[in-house]
């Protein structure tokens, strides 16, 4: 109890000097906040182990909470910023003088195939030697689909991937 009386009696004495010198300078203004702060460690080392293990947390998770408040605030804020897409190649291979690789997207950012927003689906993809896209096929079945391997055989290719389908399209094929 004689810490606490302590304590409040520098507090009141800060506040007094506060108010007389209104113009006090950086360095006073630092030396009575790093008073006030140990002050208050020594106030918060008194508590009993569990409670200083609690409220720790507490503020570590309340500085994470604003840090990712503000983060979505300013995301949120900024349509610029809602470029989020998906596209993958997960095997290439060579045909004569072009490439072919198979993979998956959602063709977000697409010419030849329409956005599928929510979903992903397999992608075959014919490049020449300048890079161009010679064409792009998309298999639009299931609820998602990706092509994984890809090997070129002499009439066409044989395309190796996975699929999610729903129950009603599992009766269908």
């Amino acid at each position: 109890m004689a810490g606490k009386g302590k304590s409040s009696k520098n507090n009141k004495k800060n506040k007094k000097k506060i108010n007389e010198n209104e113009e006090l300078s950086i360095m006073q203004e630092v030396k009575i906040l790093k008073k006030m702060f140990k002050e208050k460690i020594k106030i918060f080392k008194t508590l009993p182990k569990s409670i200083r293990i609690l409220i720790s947390v507490f503020v570590v998770c309340s500085i994470i909470l604003i840090f990712e408040g503000i983060a979505v605030m300013l995301y949120d804020n900024n349509p610029n910023k809602k470029v989020v897409f998906h596209d993958s190649y997960n095997s290439v291979s060579v045909d004569g003088n072009d490439i072919v690789i198979v993979g998956n997207s959602d063709y977000k950012y697409n010419a030849q195939n329409d956005y599928t927003k929510y979903n992903a689906y397999g992608k075959l993809m014919r490049f020449n030697s300048n890079g161009e896209v010679i064409f792009e096929k998309s298999y639009e079945k299931g609820i998602s689909t990706t092509f994984n391997y890809i090997i070129s055989v002499s009439d066409g290719y044989v395309v190796v991937g996975t699929g999610i389908f729903s129950e009603e399209e599992k009766e269908n094929e």
